[in-house]
């Protein structure tokens, strides 16, 4: 993992630093003026600001724990980002982080070129970066191989903030040497392992799930098989008895259809038809008489009805043979009286009108009242003949009770007949069935024949089942084997515990070679990862022994300058462990003011060392209020005027 470039725009006391080669640059010190402040040389220049800057676009929060919007330049007030762009392989990947941007707010983005050479060409990258700020600070420790914990123990050793190795406690201690040492990856591929080894055993206990219930199939298959077997072996058993039942039926129906056969013929149904036949021919004669005889009823009748209709009429034309009677009886004493319409009296004259009127009206309806009267006489007479018509042809017809008595009966014996007839159809019908049952009763299908087959083919078809899932179950337990195998080797006790007996000698012998350099070989500060309880019983404990050889036996009692030698000793030793690392090393290390408190002698003790370290791991920047010009060949200068500062010198060129 190399660092190609920073550029920190607006960004503490930074204005717009440009772009800051950071590969393989070896020792720059950067240095600062502070123009604005008489009372001070270098302090607040803006020095630690380039560090904090790559630190906040990593992580977005400076060593000293700097964030938000207290990061933004005070004279700009917005547009703040830093950029840092990185090489991981084949990829180029642009890491930006903005506060207050015109366009990106308070996002960060994620550029990445694949292959490199797009990016050397000026080729156009993707952006990358997930959703949420979390997802992509994840990406962004995915891409670089470290959390903001690890680059501040082992990368940047910040102003007032550089880590206490030797006085962390068992946990932050270990955390921080699996981390630089990249064991985190190993417990994502735990993780990832242990996910695939539940899988694999899932699968293999679905197969045996597969089989425990095929088998339990075929257990309740065997037991309805038992059954059908049984009812199959009953129903062919049974065939002889089966068939005596059909021809014993069939022996009884015989007996019963000659009795009614026998008694069918006594009963003479042909004869008795014939009879009734010539019989209902009598009857067909004489029902014509019979019709003959309704005619002349109906003759009289409508005589009669004839009569009653004139007979009405006379009543009627005596009626006004009467009233005019009355009429002219009475007309003096009516044409006394006045008109009834105008009040005038009638006059004689007007009397003998009337009574004339009355009289010509009387004759008219005595002509037509004896008319009638003749009509009525003579239907009198009609009605008499027609009733002795009647009379006379009645006592012509013969007497036929008897004969409709002797059809009634023949009839009843003709359906008695006829229905013993329909019987021995139906006895004959049965009898035939008996006989097809009896000759099939040997041959038929047994009707427990398909419950048989099935139950066969339902063993054949499980157990072939269960043959077929214990062949594939073989390949999944061995996948089950695999993953546990591969569960244990990233295990706590697998790769891991290896890892971690190589990093601490590696540590030991790291910073054993720092601290020779430092201290002339006086101090030792031995990294563990074992302590003896009180049962003197060995157990996992991360700590680290610090004693002086000429001085004090523990950290505690060493003097400032010493305690910053060996705090720098185990940090450097750190650094390497993260350089060296198989996956994302990564060759850069700051310090920041590291050498406060060191005298000239550590001072150029310190210098040696980093020297040596430049040119071993890639680039080493220190970041100091002293001249290092007497120590650093490259320098760079961080100048603050007006409120802003500016950055020049090695920094700013290849």
């Amino acid at each position: 993992m190399d660092f190609l470039k920073l550029r920190a725009v607006n960004f503490l006391t930074l204005g717009d630093t440009g772009d800051m080669l950071l590969k393989d640059r070896g020792l720059i010190a950067i240095m600062g003026e502070n123009k604005d402040d008489s009372s001070a040389k270098s302090n607040g220049s803006g020095k630690s600001s380039i560090a904090d800057a790559l630190c906040w676009a990593l992580f977005g929060a400076t060593a000293r724990g700097e964030s938000g919007d207290s990061i933004i330049n005070r004279k700009a007030k917005k547009n703040t980002y830093a950029a840092v762009t990185v090489q991981d392989g084949e990829s180029i990947y642009e890491i930006r982080r903005h506060r207050k941007d015109k366009q990106f707010k308070n996002g960060t983005t994620i550029t990445v070129w694949n292959p490199a050479d797009h990016y050397f060409n000026g080729g156009g990258g993707e952006r990358i970066e997930k959703g949420t700020e979390k997802e992509i600070q994840a990406q962004i420790n995915e891409i670089v191989g470290c959390t903001y914990e690890v680059f501040k123990a082992a990368i940047y050793a910040g102003q007032e903030d550089m880590p206490d190795l030797p006085k962390m406690t068992d946990k932050p201690l270990k955390m921080l040497i699996e981390k630089a040492a990249g064991i985190e990856r190993l417990e994502k591929a735990y993780e990832i392992a242990g996910k695939k080894r539940d899988a694999a055993v899932a699968a293999v206990e679905s197969s045996k799930k597969q089989i425990e219930n095929a088998e339990a199939h075929i257990v309740n298959w065997k037991v309805s098989l038992q059954q059908a077997e049984q009812q199959h072996a009953q129903f062919e058993a049974g065939r002889p008895d089966v068939q005596k039942g059909w021809v014993e039926r069939q022996e009884a129906i015989a007996d019963a259809m000659r009795k009614n056969f026998t008694t069918y013929q006594n009963m003479k149904e042909p004869e008795l038809i014939a009879e009734r036949d010539l019989l209902q021919a009598q009857l067909a004669d004489h029902n014509k008489l019979l019709q003959q005889r309704d005619a002349l009823i109906r003759d009289e009748n409508n005589a009669r009805s004839e009569l009653r209709v004139a007979q009405v009429e006379l009543g009627k034309m005596r009626n006004k043979v009467v009233t005019l009677t009355d009429a002219i009886k009475n007309a003096p004493e009516a044409m006394s009286k006045p008109c009834g319409e105008c009040g005038k009296p009638h006059t004689p004259d007007e009397l003998d009108t009337f009574i004339t009127h009355q009289k010509t009206k009387g004759a008219e309806v005595a002509t037509e009242y004896q008319a009638k009267r003749s009509e009525v006489e003579a239907l009198e007479a009609k009605v008499t003949a027609a009733g002795k018509a009647v009379s006379d042809y009645a006592a012509t017809i013969p007497d036929v009770s008897a004969v409709s008595a002797r059809v009634a009966e023949l009839n009843s014996h003709i359906s008695s007949a006829q229905h013993l007839k329909s019987v021995l159809q139906q006895q004959k019908t049965e009898h035939d069935r008996c006989a097809t049952q009896a000759a099939a009763a040997l041959t038929a299908v047994n009707p427990h024949q398909s419950a048989v087959d099935m139950g066969r083919q339902q063993i054949d078809a499980l157990e072939k089942q269960v043959a077929d899932i214990k062949a594939a179950q073989a390949p999944l337990l061995q996948a089950a084997e695999v993953a546990e195998s591969v569960v244990k080797v990233f295990g706590p006790a697998g790769v891991r515990a290896q890892i971690l007996d190589t990093v601490t000698p590696f540590l030991n012998d790291r910073t054993s070679d720092y601290l020779s350099a430092l201290s002339d070989g006086n101090i030792s500060a031995v990294w563990s990862t074992l302590a003896s309880t009180t049962k003197g019983e060995a157990r996992e404990k991360f700590h680290i022994d610090v004693e002086n050889s000429e001085g004090a036996d523990n950290f505690g009692g060493l003097s400032g300058g010493e305690k910053r030698k060996v705090r720098l000793a185990t940090m450097l030793a750190l650094q390497d462990l993260v350089a060296s690392r198989a996956a994302k090393p990564i060759s850069l290390w700051v310090g920041d003011e590291i050498d406060d408190a060191l005298d000239n002698s550590g001072l150029e003790r310190l210098m040696t060392v980093l020297e040596q370290k430049a040119r071993e791991k890639g680039t080493v920047l220190i970041i100091s209020h002293e001249s290092l010009s007497d120590w650093c060949d490259q320098t760079a200068t961080v100048t603050k005027s007006g409120g802003v500062s500016t950055v020049s010198g090695a920094l700013c060129h290849a």
